[in-house]
């Protein structure tokens, strides 16, 4: 009977025991809504870089290989000469050309400018010549009679800053960088960066033995170099197309 007694008094001790676990229980899950309500929650946000897309087109701090595979991507689909030339381009490409005096880098780059007036205007800035009789040459040998095309003789980049501000130009044309007197590489990369819808297409003055002049930055920061010898347009780097050639008197 004795032990019959110890038996049930620790019985009865473990019940309270668990009753009392129970309540405890009971009361925590009931807060737990209150804890959650007034705990702060931080979202943690990913930096993004900007222009990367997935394939969904909403832009994300990195994409996989296979996303990469399926991303579309905004282009100028070229035709033509020019299209076997330079290949299918980013809206917001740089374009860099040289070449010696004479030797038709300009014209070339007035064929681009009005072949270019299909996707959009082109602001087309020549410091150099200027609005000059030897300009209008230019214009009239090529055939080139085009309202979208719009010729100034900035000689600043705060100049053309405000013009691509006030104006929706898809091209801006520089002819040539070497006469824009404010003009360094940090800062032609950041007006593209702000205009970064904008292609930037621009020319380099040659030394006399046939290099550009201006920092080499110019050339590495460019999707597409040209080298201009005696009217033959010749790529040197293009990241759209193979390496190709171009005559630039030949009627397009």
């Amino acid at each position: 009977i004795e032990k019959l007694k110890r038996e049930i008094f620790i019985l009865k001790g473990q019940l309270k025991f668990t009753e009392k676990s129970i309540r405890m229980n009971t009361t925590a899950i009931g807060l737990l809504p209150k804890f959650i309500e007034e705990t702060e929650i931080k979202e943690i946000k990913i930096p993004k870089r900007k222009g990367l897309l997935n394939k969904k087109g909403s832009k994300s701090s990195f994409t996989s290989s296979a996303d990469l595979r399926e991303t579309s991507f905004d282009l100028y689909e070229l035709k033509d000469r020019l299209g076997r030339f330079l290949g299918s381009i980013a809206k917001n490409s740089f374009i860099t050309a040289f070449g010696k005096p004479g030797s038709g880098k300009s014209t070339f780059f007035l064929q681009l400018a009005d072949y270019f007036t299909q996707y959009g205007i082109v602001l087309y800035v020549t410091p150099e010549e200027g609005i000059s009789p030897t300009f209008q040459a230019k214009l009239k040998s090529n055939n080139i009679s085009n309202e979208d095309i719009h010729i100034t003789a900035f000689t600043k980049l705060s100049e053309i800053r405000a013009a691509l501000k006030k104006y929706n130009y898809a091209f801006c044309f520089i002819d040539s960088i070497n006469m824009i007197v404010d003009a360094e590489p940090d800062k032609l990369e950041e007006l593209r960066n702000d205009y970064s819808d904008t292609c930037f297409a621009m020319i380099l003055q040659s030394t006399k033995d046939g290099k550009f002049k201006g920092s080499n930055e110019y050339a590495h920061n460019s999707d597409i170099h040209i080298k201009v010898t005696a009217g033959l347009a010749e790529t040197e780097k293009n990241r759209f197309n193979q390496l190709s050639e171009y005559e630039v008197f030949t009627k397009l």
